[in-house]
Formats: C-alpha cells, structure tokens, sequence
C-alpha cells in the first residue's frame, strides 16, 4: 500500500524495498477491522522497520535513530487515534540489535 494508484510514494522507504513508513495505514487498517468484524479485541503481534545493516557504525550513532524514533512515535499515534473507537488489546514491537531481539 506504498503508492496509489497513481504511482505517487505516500510514505519514507525503509531498508527493504518493499517496506514504506506509512502511519496512518495501521489507523485506517485497525478502524476496518473494528468496523467489518464488530470490533473485536485486536492483537498487533509485529510492528517495527528495518535500516541499512551497519555493525561498523560507533555505538553512539546506533543509539541516535532518528527514524526508528520517527517511525514508533507516529505508528505509536497512529493506534492512539484509533483506540478511541477501536479495541487495541496489546502492540508487540520487535527490534533487532545485533544479530539479539529486543522485545
């Protein structure tokens, strides 16, 4: 859901090529659900981005992601607006360091 039909990226590109930093999706995507299925309680059991794989850069910089930060604050309103009509029952957000999952 990256573009529309007109071909117009709506959203910054992660690392993958596939992957765009869309938040407002998870919004839209969380009120149909409520809608189509009487909403029910609603488990978000992955959320997060990926980056360029750099285990070279200093510690310090690791630690200053600007765009990880960027993406988890809008996903994080996002599902905050949602939630005001919606049942969010729980966000289980992954991220990897060094080769290590940090739930």
């Amino acid at each position: 859901i990256a573009e529309p039909e007109g071909g117009e990226v709506i959203g910054e590109k992660a690392a993958s090529p596939w992957l765009y930093i869309v938040p407002w999706g998870i919004r839209k995507v969380l009120n149909y659900i409520a809608q189509r299925y009487n909403n029910p309680p609603i488990y978000v059991t992955e959320n997060g981005m990926d980056d360029e794989d750099n285990d070279t850069s200093p510690l310090h910089e690791m630690l200053d992601d600007k765009m990880r930060v960027g993406y988890f604050k809008g996903y994080l309103a996002a599902v905050a607006q949602a939630i005001k009509w919606v049942t969010v029952t729980s966000i289980l957000s992954q991220i990897h360091v060094s080769h290590v999952l940090v739930f």
